[in-house]
Parts: C-alpha cells; structure tokens; sequence
C-alpha cells in the first residue's frame, strides 16, 4: 500500500466518496459532522468535471441535505438507497425489511438508558453509536445490544466505535458501487474511491477488481485492501484541490 499522489492520477477519472472519517473528521456526535464551505465549493467544481457519488452509511435524505450538490449520485444506507436527481431506487428486499426493522430498532431503544449511548434509526438501517459512553460503560453497551437482538435474523457490522444493524442481505457498498457504475454508463474509466472504514471494504475490492484506487482514509492504515492511503480528511482535501490544477 502505497502513500496517494496526484500523480497516480490520470486520464477520466470517476470519484467515489464516502462521508464521515473521508469529507469530514469523525465527531463525537454525527450531527456535528459537517461539510465544510470550501470542500464543498471544491467538491462542486469537480462535479462539473468527473461523474462524482458519495457513498455512506447514512440515509440518503441526510447525505442529500449535508453535501447539497446538484446532479451527484448519493448512496445511503450503505448502499440500500440511491438518487441522483429525480432517479431513485431502494434494494427491493431492504425496502420490504423496513417494518422488520422497526421492530428491531424499538428493542434497541433501551440502550439510550445508558449515558453518551445514540442511536440512528435511519428506516433501512440502524446504527448505534457508543463514542461518547465511558469507557468502563462500552461492555456493558454491546452486551445489552447483544441481548436485545439476540435471535434477530440482521446483519451486525461494526465501524469506529458505532455498532451497524442492516438488512440480512447481500448487499453493501461494493456492490451499490457496481449498481452506480451501471447506470453511469461506466466504459473502463479510472474509478477511485476513498472511504475511511471496515464498511468501505467492501468498495475497496470492488474497485480493485475494477484496476481503480481504493484508498483509506487512516494515519494508521492495517488490515485492509485498498491500495492507497491518506492520513485523513485534510489530505483528502489537499487531493481533491490537485484535481483542479
């Protein structure tokens, strides 16, 4: 795995990002992660240049609202939902999971009894985020998780100090990525995508099969596919400046 530089870079380019850790620092909070004027400004310009989608886990209403760039392809729900202006499509089976789903976010609800716990019901999927709990009170959050979804038929992942609740199905953001690249019409451009966490991997061998870049977005990258790295979101920045040059 090598450092990224612009130099890797060329020729069509299409650009795959993925929000939090990669456009934004992680926060104790979600809400307080948030675009930055001039990385928008940038991201708006490169739009204009190279079929661009953002890919996350959160829904796609909020992913829409936080980055605010026209004529994008967003992808929320870590794939489960994606529009690109008046086309929206929702994977079938997650759609018909919702209300299985609501259910297991109502067990869920009792672990916000515990300080610093927050939970996102994002409708297709759940995550619950333990960042701001105590250290001594973490155990205690993944045992009562645990307990609470214990003979649910769900797909449990987990990222930088957030438990993941999705859909039992074969679907992530590796192949959301695929679906994207269809319906751009994609004919063996450079594809790059940047994402920061265990639910990029996904991605990362996706675009590998594809000869692109996968890169993590990490001051301490291990155990992982992608191909490049950076440091985190300054230097994704700094990349995505280059671009304009």
């Amino acid at each position: 795995m090598k450092h990224l530089e612009r130099t890797d870079f060329g020729g069509e380019l299409i650009l795959l990002l993925d929000y939090d850790g990669t456009l934004t620092p992680i926060k104790r909070k979600p809400e307080l992660a948030i675009l930055s004027d001039e990385l928008r400004r940038i991201l708006k310009k490169l739009s204009h240049a190279y079929d661009m989608a953002i890919v996350s886990g959160r829904s796609v209403v909020e992913l829409m609202s936080l980055v605010d760039i026209p004529g994008i392809w967003y992808a929320g729900n870590h794939g489960f939902e994606i529009v690109r202006g008046e086309k929206r499509w929702t994977e079938p089976r997650a759609a018909a999971f919702k209300l299985k789903m609501n259910g297991v976010a109502a067990k869920l609800s009792g672990l916000k009894s515990i300080p610093g716990v927050i939970i996102e019901d994002k409708g297709l999927t759940l995550s619950v985020h333990y960042r701001c709990v105590q250290t001594k009170e973490v155990d205690k959050v993944k045992a009562a998780f645990g307990e609470a979804i214990e003979g649910e038929e769900i797909r449990i992942t987990e990222g930088k100090k957030v438990l993941e609740v999705r859909p039992p199905f074969d679907w992530d953001k590796g192949k959301a990525v695929e679906w994207i690249l269809k319906e751009m019409g994609w004919d063996h451009e450079r594809v790059v995508y940047l994402g920061d966490d265990r639910t990029d991997e996904d991605a990362f061998c996706t675009v590998n099969k594809l000869h692109g870049i996968s890169v993590i977005v990490s001051d301490k990258p291990s155990n992982t596919c992608a191909s490049h790295f950076l440091k985190g979101p300054k230097e994704v920045e700094r990349i995505l400046v280059s671009l304009l040059q």
